[in-house]
């Protein structure tokens, strides 16, 4: 495994305290609950959430089924590099509180996500003014690659100028894994079910985080809970992985309804 543990904590964005490093979940994206320390001949992860060390350790980019460890060098190459300007912009923002106007009007939780003010000068100009803006840490591989914003009113924006190609939000849960495009489906899903829930943020990015889901969960079953419009089947199927949608059967389904939030929110009334 890693024996660098400053190098592994840099590439991570995690922050010194005592003997070991914290921050940001590479799974779930809590900011308070995960941190790596020095063991005898490895570097040891945990998180506090529960996840893992195995699907820790394949989202940093070990091989865990390997009879030999991994060089570090041949660790290094096949991780990609965290963006230095998210995670310093994450480390502005605060814990984003229940009672925000669109995690109210969506019914789910924060979840340990961020906020920042109306005119955060960093966020895209589609979302500044919007309200006290919500910051869901989007993650490439375990590494912090870019931000999504999202207004009190739900217009979305990421980072200018971030990567965005196969960029994901995990909710670490049971050993069921779905894949759904956006963060407010993916909390309403893990809520409901308590699974691991894997957010790709639209449906044309469900075939690239589908590709890295099955690599990062190998001993468990992938599937992807698509939204319920031609969209989200035609990128479901594009996966080849199992999918389904939400059952709107006996609900009163307007216009705009298909993903499992609306599900849930009708149903429960």
């Amino acid at each position: 495994m890693l024996t660098n543990i400053t190098e592994t904590a840099q590439r991570l964005g995690l922050r010194r305290n005592g003997t070991q490093y914290e921050g940001a979940c590479l799974l779930c994206g809590g900011t308070d609950r995960f941190h790596i320390k020095q063991g005898h001949s490895q570097i040891l992860l945990h998180c506090r959430n529960g996840c893992d060390f195995k699907d820790l350790a394949q989202a940093v980019g070990l091989e865990q089924e390997r009879p030999l460890l991994p060089r570090r060098a041949e660790v290094v190459a096949e991780m990609p590099t965290p963006n230095a300007r998210a995670v310093e912009l994450w480390g502005l923002t605060t814990a984003a509180q229940p009672n925000h106007p669109y995690l109210v009007r969506k019914r789910i939780k924060p979840h340990g996500i961020g906020v920042v003010g109306t005119e955060f000068e960093h966020a895209p100009g589609n979302v500044r003014g919007r309200g006290n803006l919500l910051v869901v840490p989007s993650y490439r591989r375990g590494q912090l690659t870019t931000l999504q914003f999202i207004g009190e009113d739900g217009t979305k924006g990421f980072l200018p100028g971030a990567p965005q190609a196969g960029v994901n939000f995990t909710f670490a849960g049971g050993d069921s894994v779905w894949i759904v495009e956006g963060f407010a489906t993916g909390a309403s899903l893990h809520e409901d079910t308590g699974d691991t829930v894997v957010v790709a943020f639209s449906a044309g990015q469900l075939g690239n985080v589908a590709k890295w889901a099955v690599r990062a969960f190998p001993r468990r079953p992938v599937r992807v809970m698509a939204d319920d419009d031609d969209a989200g089947h035609k990128a479901a199927k594009a996966t080849g992985l199992d999918w389904r949608v939400p059952d709107f059967s006996g609900l009163d389904r307007a216009p705009g309804d298909n993903d499992y939030n609306d599900y849930v929110r009708l149903r429960d009334g």
